[in-house]
């Protein structure tokens, strides 16, 4: 990575720089990522790609590299599968629910929200530089929304099954309310694209979930909730493009 980013930018200008830049760079991804499955003891892995994220994250915005951001972004979604993140999302949202998560849930959601954070919008974006945004912008809010839902059923509220679909309801509806919101409030586009995905995960769950586990005051509740939802979400979003007109 040393010799790569600080070497070879300076190099003479020549038609193979830019491919061997993006040659060796990839290969420096690919043997640190397959050093460390292979090297580091799986109760560390996570806590290790966390770190390999943050710091290419990091440095692919302070020295304005993309190949940087792009590697920092595989070391997260590593980390993601490696800390068991996929099955806790899942059992949490839409299975059954298990045990407290372990910490490695826990670090791997921080470092998703700081890789986010630490992102800057590009002066002319294209979609694939977006996605280097959207996508930990997804993996903080899947982890948030488990870990919500897995918290407040902590705290001692009745798991029965109709329950539980009405808490994920609601923790993802007002979860879709502050992507609106957030997305309006500081002109970030992915994240209400996050809160329109997020209604449809929820009227999909209504009609599998809700609907099929049969208790009728829930089943109303939620319907409510979301229909709440549906109209106040484009609403929020729209509310920074009026802002953006207003100061043109």
């Amino acid at each position: 990575y040393v010799a790569v980013f600080l070497f070879l930018p300076h190099a003479a200008e020549s038609e193979a720089d830019p491919r061997n830049l993006r040659v060796f760079a990839t290969w420096s991804a690919a043997l640190l990522l397959a050093g460390s499955w292979l090297l580091v003891p799986p109760s560390w892995l996570a806590a290790w790609l966390c770190l390999a994220s943050l710091a290419a994250a990091v440095s692919g915005v302070r020295l304005s590299r993309v190949a940087l951001q792009v590697h920092g972004l595989v070391y997260l979604l590593a980390a993601f599968v490696a800390s068991g993140l996929p099955v806790f999302v899942f059992s949490a949202l839409a299975g059954a629910l298990h045990a407290a998560p372990a910490w490695s849930v826990f670090l791997v959601t921080a470092c998703a929200v700081v890789c986010y954070a630490v992102a800057k919008p590009f002066p002319t974006e294209r979609l694939g530089q977006r996605i280097l945004r959207l996508l930990p912008a997804l993996l903080a809010v899947c982890a948030i929304a488990a870990l919500l839902v897995q918290g407040l059923f902590a705290l001692g509220i009745a798991a029965d099954a109709y329950h539980i679909a009405f808490i994920r309801s609601i923790v993802t509806c007002a979860l879709a309310l502050a992507l609106a919101f957030s997305g309006s409030r500081w002109q970030r586009l992915e994240l209400n694209w996050i809160a329109y995905t997020t209604l449809v995960f929820v009227a999909a769950k209504l009609l599998f979930e809700d609907l099929r586990h049969g208790h009728l005051a829930f089943i109303a509740a939620s319907i409510f909730v979301f229909a709440v939802t549906l109209i106040a979400v484009p609403r929020l979003a729209r509310m920074g493009q009026h802002g953006n007109a207003t100061r043109l």
